[in-house]
């Protein structure tokens, strides 16, 4: 079940961006849910963690996909045996990075019946993320050009 896909274009780098993807102990920087991640190895594909999340729940996670700079694919486990993948693309566009999350979720058909009415929540978590890691980056880079040029935007 397709969640959302947003897509920005930002004045900050995309090593800045790859940055607070890749650094798992950024993430609680930009994710107002999140209180810790911890990583049972390397940052890698095929590498798992789990997410402690501020409500005291936890979640498992597997990264799906690795490209350096360019793609990020996390599985994470979610409820009564789905799991949210979440795409992260980040590529360059003229002088601005082109930043685009999608959140689908998955599992059997009863399953995602259970989790239906999450859909709206999710949706907006994942711009509330989007939006609180372009304000991260923009503390952490000078702008290439005038303000935040890209607001997240939902696609579907």
């Amino acid at each position: 079940m397709h969640i959302t896909t947003l897509k920005a274009g930002v004045p900050f780098n995309r090593e800045t961006l790859w940055s607070l993807l890749a650094q798992v102990k950024h993430w609680a920087t930009w994710d107002p849910d999140i209180e810790d991640v911890k990583m049972t190895g390397p940052f890698k594909q095929g590498a798992k963690g789990s997410i402690l999340f501020k409500d005291g729940s936890k979640q498992n996670f597997c990264i799906v996909k690795l490209q350096p700079l360019e793609s990020l694919v996390l599985s994470v486990t979610y409820q009564h045996g789905t799991e949210l993948l979440v795409k992260w693309d980040l590529s360059v566009q003229d002088s601005l990075t082109v930043v685009e999350q999608d959140v689908t979720l998955s599992g059997a058909v009863l399953s995602k019946m259970l989790v239906r009415n999450h859909k709206d929540q999710l949706k907006n978590r994942a711009a509330v993320r989007m939006r609180k890691m372009f304000d991260v980056a923009q503390g952490t880079q000078p702008q290439r050009q005038g303000p935040l040029s890209g607001r997240s935007q939902p696609t579907n």
